[in-house]
């Protein structure tokens, strides 16, 4: 997982082209996950083989399109969350982090990924999938 602030010269196609390119390059990597974005932020939960994830992490901190790039976590997982998207995603209208309208435990998970480094708990993925399916 990590978070970033969305360059302001990402605009609408911008996202569009990001989310072909996964669509296109996740499926031969066997990459699956979500991407939130707002006006300002991004933040992304991804799915596959440690080395493949960290390479194209390597690949997004590189990219233009947004910076701040902060890495909040990875972790091993039994089962993926999202085994058959090769990348969903939601616009979220304001900050992420102003949006959390869950429980109290979710929204402390939440703040407490976005505040610092986290190690990838179960908490966090609940709270993460919470988020997505519920925003």
């Amino acid at each position: 997982m990590y978070s970033s602030k969305r360059a302001k010269n990402c605009n609408k196609q911008e996202i569009e082209r990001i989310l072909k390119s996964s669509e296109t390059n996740n499926p031969d990597l066997g990459i699956t996950g979500i991407l939130l974005h707002s006006k300002t932020e991004f933040f992304q939960y991804l799915e596959g083989d440690i080395e493949d994830l960290f390479n194209l992490y390597a690949k997004i901190k590189e990219d233009p399109r947004h910076n701040h790039v902060s890495f909040l976590g990875a972790g091993i997982l039994r089962n993926r969350l999202f085994p058959i998207w090769n990348m969903g995603f939601k616009n979220i209208k304001n900050n992420l982090q102003l949006m959390i309208e869950n429980s109290n435990e979710v929204n402390s998970t939440f703040h407490e990924t976005f505040s610092k480094a986290n190690e990838l708990s179960p908490r966090v993925v609940k709270a993460m999938r919470q988020f997505f399916f519920q925003t």
